[in-house]
């Protein structure tokens, strides 16, 4: 009898948060995109990656409510389509396996390796695998690659999003190059840059202006940096 109470109440639990999840009403974190803008929440980035959690550690002032629209906060991802990052967050918010098609699990495996987020993938059917995200554990991470099963494998993006995505865009001036928040202007981004982040010397800024895929490896000299 109280087993089964507890596990309604669990249920119950769950479910609630889920409705919450999806109501946006606590996201507390924006990401820029090219072509659009999505929110997110940090606490359900945190349980799925570690890079996401440290990143929101050194930077606990990179909060953005979507509904501010002055608001200059937020992760700027110049390269990502804004469908492929709200089709992450839907994966993540929603704790459940998802049915994707070869092109949308493309852009899915493309942000899961950019914030470290380990993917398990099956094959449905021809052309449709079935996608979920794996919570981070005390282990070392492995990427959205690292977990494809052998079936999974054989699903390749197209080769014109391959091609594509050969020319990487330099990440955007106004870009904070420490938390990647996204300010207004070039002379924003060094306010920013020294009320935020005290002994990083303005100057050195320039050797941060780095293509979207080293963006984990950004973050870690940044992390180094600031210890010293």
């Amino acid at each position: 009898m109280n087993a089964c109470f507890e596990e309604k109440q669990t249920q119950l639990f769950f479910h609630k948060l889920s409705e919450l999840l999806d109501s946006a009403l606590f996201d507390d974190i924006v990401f820029n995109c090219r072509n659009g803008k999505v929110s997110g929440n940090r606490l359900i980035l945190s349980v799925y990656s570690q890079f996401m959690q440290s990143l929101f550690e050194i930077n606990p002032l990179i909060t953005s409510h979507p509904l501010n629209d002055s608001d200059d906060n937020g992760i700027n991802l110049p390269e990502i389509d804004v469908k492929d990052m709200r089709k992450l967050l839907q994966l993540l918010n929603s704790g459940e396996s998802l049915r994707m098609s070869g092109k949308e699990l493309c852009g899915v495996k493309k942000l899961a390796k950019i914030f470290q987020i380990k993917l398990d993938i099956k094959l449905f059917k021809p052309g449709v695998m079935i996608v979920e995200a794996l919570p981070k554990s005390g282990e070392s991470e492995t990427t959205a690659d690292d977990s494809e099963s052998d079936e999974s494998k054989s699903s390749k993006c197209e080769t014109s999003e391959k091609s594509k995505n050969k020319n990487s865009t330099e990440l955007d001036p106004r870009v904070c190059p420490i938390c990647n928040i996204t300010c207004r202007s070039w002379q924003g981004m060094k306010r920013h840059v020294g009320h935020s982040h005290r002994g990083v010397d303005p100057k050195i800024l320039p050797i941060f202006n780095t293509p979207l895929q080293n963006f984990p490896f950004l973050v870690k000299m940044t992390i180094a940096y600031l210890k010293k």
